[in-house]
């Protein structure tokens, strides 16, 4: 049994997926002395420069095969799926199989991982995990506004690459690609994934796609949050205590790569961070939510009162907030 790796990436994130690479290759227990790590790295708009970030990431990398797939070379426009904050790099999951065109051919598994994910533990056990698609169930308020009995996070993805051939997954995604070319999708690929692929993704525990909330808040508000989006509070408690897959999603868009006080996972994103780019210059968010991520206490209370909105609302909240969002570049 042998686990092939796959990022998408532009230069925006470069860094950010070159950490996380460095954490899956120290963490993950799939490469060793006698055990060589393919990682497939599709990427978009990179200069020399970034390049050279990725040779460096190779010598630290000893035991990976890093190969590179230029997206530009496959225009993913064709497929009709809308871009993802000005991208087509989100989709390219999607379309896996075109980009690395006959490699797939001799791959058993493939484990995509979005760029902000950081690899805290063994991922040994994933291989012993049976089914065509694996992945982490989201928040279940989208599986109902989409009329589908269960959504996943597209984060994390665990596929069987001979399954997905022979049941033509990926012709399956583009035909309802074609079948709705109307329809104004909130999150393109996890969306389409979700509704093309009904019935045939199969659960992965919470540890392997565990949200910043789950370490963010405690007690009682941890309980109202989790009993709000329909999460099971078991399922966060195990993944507190037995994470493997850190992904950095919510949190009211505040990043662990940005200046910010309130963060969970700071810490451990920004040593690989350092590590891959001493370089790197961590934006400031310049916002009212970026204000307050320098003050802890006034974020969560921001925080809080999104949660305490009506459903429907806290979506509404978080467009206004987002769009008012802008990021300089300021040094550490």
């Amino acid at each position: 049994m042998k686990t092939d790796i796959l990022y998408a990436t532009n230069k925006n994130y470069l860094t950010i997926t070159l950490a996380s690479i460095l954490s899956l290759y120290e963490n993950s227990a799939l490469a060793s002395n006698s055990k060589r790590l393919p990682i497939h790295l599709m990427i978009e708009g990179l200069t020399r420069e970034d390049y050279e970030l990725i040779d460096r990431v190779k010598e630290l990398c000893p035991n990976a095969d890093i190969t590179l797939y230029p997206l530009d070379e496959l225009d993913i426009e064709k497929f009709g799926l809308p871009q993802w904050r000005n991208t087509q790099v989100a989709n390219a999951r999607l379309f896996f199989q075109d980009v690395l065109e006959d490699r797939v051919e001799d791959m058993d598994k493939l484990l995509y991982l979005d760029s902000d994910t950081i690899v805290v533990d063994s991922l040994g056990e994933l291989e012993q995990k049976e089914g065509d698609v694996l992945a982490v169930l989201d928040n279940m308020q989208r599986a109902q506004k989409l009329g589908i009995s269960d959504y996943f996070n597209s984060g994390v993805l665990y596929i069987d690459v001979k399954s997905w051939l022979n049941k033509e997954y990926g012709e399956a995604l583009k035909d309802f690609i074609r079948q709705n070319p109307n329809v104004k999708w909130q999150y393109p690929d996890q969306d389409v994934l979700n509704i093309a692929l009904q019935g045939k993704i199969d659960k992965l525990p919470k540890t392997y796609n565990v949200p910043p909330f789950s370490f963010a808040i405690e007690g009682s508000f941890l309980e109202e949050y989790c009993q709000r989006y329909n999460i099971p509070l078991a399922e966060i408690i195990e993944a507190r205590s037995n994470p493997k897959i850190l992904h950095s999603t919510g949190l009211l868009s505040i990043k662990p790569w940005m200046i910010n006080n309130v963060h969970p996972y700071n810490d451990i994103y920004r040593q690989y961070i350092d590590e891959v780019n001493p370089n790197y210059e961590y934006p400031f968010p310049q916002s009212i939510k970026g204000a307050l991520a320098q003050h802890r206490n006034l974020f969560y209370t921001l925080f809080f009162l999104k949660m305490k909105m009506p459903q429907g609302l806290d979506s509404v909240f978080s467009r206004i907030s987002n769009g008012m969002q802008t990021v300089q570049k300021t040094k550490k």
